[in-house]
């Protein structure tokens, strides 16, 4: 019953709490990972296409970056 129970109870309200990014830390401690790379890679596997289509804009922006700055 605990096992169900906390997730579904304790979450929720850690929001609130100061320290409301357990559950992000708890997710990127168990991928063994820091929380940059650990949403990269659940982002990555939950959307593939989405993922690639973002990695080629920011690929785009970066090498467009300093073209940008000259049109400002």
């Amino acid at each position: 019953m605990g096992l169900l129970a906390f997730p579904l109870l304790v979450f929720p309200l850690a929001r609130f709490l100061p320290f409301g990014n357990l559950p992000d830390g708890l997710a990127a401690s168990a991928l063994g990972e820091d929380r940059w790379n650990a949403g990269m890679g659940l982002m990555s596997r939950a959307n593939p296409g989405k993922w690639n289509g973002f990695v080629a804009d920011y690929t785009m922006v970066r090498a467009t970056d300093g073209e940008l700055k000259n049109l400002l």
